[in-house]
């Protein structure tokens, strides 16, 4: 059933995309850069065009994680 589903999204999203929005959802929960973290990643792959997709996934990790601490001696930001 598994590669049922699997194949289902198999061809609709891009492999390389797929994997870009997860870099950047791990690095902005550990790092809390929500704007450089894509701009970055994107510029590197060359993927500039994917640019709103990765940074999507950048906001959607940073509002999954709220004020969950990954790297306990980082400063809380303050508004």
């Amino acid at each position: 059933m598994l590669e049922a589903r699997s194949q289902l999204l198999r061809g609709a999203v891009a492999e390389p995309l797929c994997a870009l929005c997860l870099a950047a959802g791990i690095n902005t929960c550990v790092t809390r850069t929500v704007l450089a973290t894509p701009i970055v990643l994107t510029t590197l792959s060359g993927r500039v065009d994917c640019f709103p997709v990765v940074l999507a996934a950048s906001i959607t990790a940073l509002f999954c994680t709220g004020d969950a601490a990954i790297i306990k001696a980082a400063r809380p930001r303050r508004p």
